[in-house]
């Protein structure tokens, strides 16, 4: 039956696969429209948060573009940085200093709240985050800080009393 009718097979297997691609190709448009709300939402917010980490002429923004088909869409998503303004963006990967990946680690954190928590982050390690900040900059690092302590174990290596002060445990590390 399969050597006679292959072609008969053959024909409905394409109609399958036809009609397969175009319910992935609508799920995936759908998932890119909701992304792209998202995207526009979290990027505000973390730009929020970004200023009172003392980078307040900072522009982020999350970039949603074509990609090859795969298990969770069609997209691929870039976080573009504008450290100082009148720069253009450019991918976070490529510009940020440790402190500012450090600080922008915390303002996105920050930003997705606990709605990230599920996705088996449960410990969080922020490194460098005070590097360039003082006073009430610091002050607002260690509160962010404090606050992800709600749904997270946070990890953070410091140097300053502003940040170190909303710790529950501190350990000292010396050489």
């Amino acid at each position: 039956d399969e050597v006679e009718n292959a072609s008969e097979h053959k024909a409905q297997l394409e109609k399958q696969q036809n009609e397969l691609a175009q319910q992935y190709e609508k799920a995936s448009g759908q998932l890119t429209k909701l992304r792209a709300a998202a995207a526009a939402r979290l990027s505000k917010q973390v730009e929020t948060e970004l200023k009172s980490l003392a980078m307040s002429g900072t522009q982020f923004q999350i970039v949603i573009r074509p990609g090859p088909w795969t298990a969770t869409g069609v997209d691929e998503i870039a976080f573009l940085v504008s450290p100082n303004k009148g720069e253009e963006l450019r991918p976070l990967e490529k510009i940020a200093s440790g402190g500012e990946l450090s600080r922008m680690a915390l303002a996105l954190k920050t930003a997705i709240g606990d709605a990230g928590s599920h996705r088996g982050m449960p410990t969080l390690v922020f490194d460098e985050v005070d590097a360039g900040v003082g006073g009430a900059a610091a002050a607002a690092v260690g509160k962010r800080l404090k606050q992800l302590t709600r749904a997270n174990q946070v990890i953070c290596v410091t140097h300053l009393a502003q940040i170190a002060g909303f710790a529950d445990h501190h350990y000292a590390v010396s050489k």
